[in-house]
């Protein structure tokens, strides 16, 4: 092989054999997540379970269905192995059920109710348009939550629940990735009691940790709304 093939690496490191009479190593990095800091704040996003959908999503009412508490169960007997110090939770009384459920296997965690955690949407849903205010409100919306939710954690790592709905995670997960366009939060899948996180650094980076995970789920328990079978289940 003649000179001209070689790495331009190679050839440097060969011209500080010659100058110095050694290969010198490359100096070792300290393995670090991103950030100048080692703490995160973890953001364990839960969407809530299979409720009763015959009332407007807006409506406090609405409350889970046997299904939908069967899946908290389960959610919560997973989450209760996570260093949780606190649940956060929109007010809408799907969410606030399944909250109390699993703060039900958490001792001590205090929960805190919130209109900023209710159901919203970044864009127009496929097939529909919105007028100019819905859409700067959806904008506010989702600025307000992630100024209050998505911050450095200051002198240690914290882990935080926040109980919501499918949309709203979806979006942020959109938001997150970058995704073009933005109404690509659609295809994004959340199903019932699933878990999304989010670990935000030092230096307020967000990174997307799981999506959608329903691990700790039964099959048969593993819905994507309240009006369907299990997606494992066959139609045919």
């Amino acid at each position: 092989m003649s000179t001209s093939q070689l790495p331009a690496r190679t050839l440097a490191t060969d011209q500080q054999v010659r100058k110095t009479g050694r290969r010198q190593q490359p100096r070792p990095q300290p393995l670090r997540l991103s950030g100048t800091q080692p703490h995160l704040r973890v953001l364990h996003f839960l969407r809530h379970g299979a409720h009763d959908d015959s009332i407007d999503e807006h409506h406090p009412g609405g409350g889970l269905t046997g299904l939908g508490k069967e899946q908290c169960k389960h959610a919560a007997r997973y989450l209760e192995t996570l260093p949780i110090e606190v649940i956060h939770t929109s007010d809408l009384r799907r969410a606030t059920e399944t909250a109390d459920v699993v703060a039900s296997t958490m001792s001590g965690v205090p929960v805190r109710r919130t209109k900023l955690l209710r159901e919203d949407m970044l864009t127009a849903p496929p097939g529909q348009r919105w007028k100019q205010q819905k859409r700067l409100a959806a904008k506010m919306h989702f600025e307000k939550l992630w100024m209050k939710y998505f911050r450095p954690a200051r002198r240690r790592t914290v882990h935080e629940l926040l109980v919501t709905h499918g949309n709203l995670t979806r979006c942020l997960v959109a938001m997150v990735l970058n995704c073009r366009p933005v109404s690509s939060w659609a295809r994004i899948l959340t199903y019932n009691c699933s878990l999304t996180t989010f670990l935000v650094d030092g230096d307020a980076n967000v990174d997307v940790s799981t999506v959608n995970n329903v691990g700790y789920l039964p099959p048969a328990l593993v819905t994507q709304s309240s009006g369907e079978g299990s997606v494992y289940t066959s139609s045919e």
